[in-house]
Parts: structure tokens; sequence; C-alpha cells
């Protein structure tokens, strides 16, 4: 089996895992955010031509947290992988029980980010893996948030780090980057498209 988790420590996760409703259960925070994205996002006529079959479903294992933006615009597009007979998605919270398999795959900043997303063919050999979101959708974040700052000019918070800003003002950006991100709904379903006919070469 090729894959960097241990056979027995994947089918311990695996066993302890979630299924979507499971996690939209226990959310406490942004269960209203992650519901919209599910009920706006469609595998459609046109995606279906494009993904590519498996001729059986490939696991995904994902290491999550209810307050993770990137969780909430995301995984819903997976659920709808899974209904879709691509995939069975298994959904674990990374911490605290479960860092050692996050730590096994760092985000390219080298630090462990989330989402990530492992996926397994039916005899438990790892595919690959997608971690937070694209190249191309952090570009994009950038762009939004220069673009929210730019209404900001002369505020006290202007400039400072995420970490150093109010309650209210990172509540602000976070709303702003939530409406600028349901604007790409489409396009990020088809990167993972992308993604999930890469795991099948």
């Amino acid at each position: 089996m090729s894959t960097k988790v241990s056979a027995a420590r994947l089918e311990r996760a695996f066993k302890e895992a979630m299924d979507f409703q499971a996690f939209l259960d226990i959310m406490k925070v942004n269960r209203k955010e992650i519901g919209e994205n599910y009920a706006a996002q469609h595998l459609t006529a046109e995606d279906m031509e494009a993904v590519r079959r498996p001729e059986k479903p490939i696991r995904i294992l994902a290491l999550v947290h209810d307050w993770c933006g990137d969780v909430v615009a995301n995984l819903p597009i997976l659920a709808r992988f899974e209904e879709a007979g691509l995939i069975r998605l298994s959904i674990l919270e990374k911490n605290p029980d479960n860092r050692d398999i996050g730590e096994l795959y760092p985000h390219y900043s080298g630090e462990v980010h989330i989402p990530i997303y492992i996926a397994y063919d039916s005899a438990g050999n790892e595919l690959g893996h997608f971690i937070e979101r694209t190249r191309e959708m952090d570009r994009k974040l950038g762009a939004w948030v220069r673009a929210f700052w730019a209404t900001k000019e002369g505020h006290p918070e202007h400039g400072k780090r995420y970490e150093e800003l109010s309650e209210a003002m990172k509540k602000e950006l976070h709303d702003w980057i939530t409406r600028e991100r349901q604007k790409e709904r489409d396009p990020e379903r088809r990167e993972f498209i992308e993604w999930f006919n890469s795991l099948q070469e």
C-alpha cells in the first residue's frame, strides 16, 4: 500500500470519520453559510461530461474545522461529488485527535492548513491530496482583501495583520470575502473537477 498514513492509522481514521450530514450536525459556526453553499452547488450536465468517472468511488479523507472559510466553500462541492457516486467522503476534525495526519500534509507555505483532502483508491493506495484552496483561489483572495482595504483608507485598523484586527473588523472582512467568493462557486467547482480528474491519470 502506497500512502503516507499507515494502514492501521488509516483504518482507524475511516472508522472514526463522519459523513457530511453528521459534520453539519456538530457545526457550531458557519452552519448557515455552508448550507447556502451546499444548496448553491450542483454538478451540471456539463460538469458530468467533464468529470472522469472512476471504476469505483474514490475515498476522500477530509480534515476540517467548522470555523474555516475554505471548508465552508469547498466541502459542499465534495458532498455533491459523493451524491453523484464519484467519491466516498469521510470527515474528521483535525484537532486535537488527528493532528498526526495533518502534519504529514504541510501547505506549500510549510505550515499545516485546512481543509486537507486525501484521496485513496479502493485498495487504500493514496492517489493525491488537496490542501486549503487552489493557487488561483489564493490569488483571488489576495485581490479581495486588497479591494476591501481600499474602501478603508484612513481607517485606524488599515494595514494591520488579521490577528491584530478588532472582532468587528474581522467580521466585516470575513463577510466581504464570503460575498466575493460566492460569486466564484462555478469556477471553484470546475477547479475541483480538474483535481479529481488528475487523481486518475
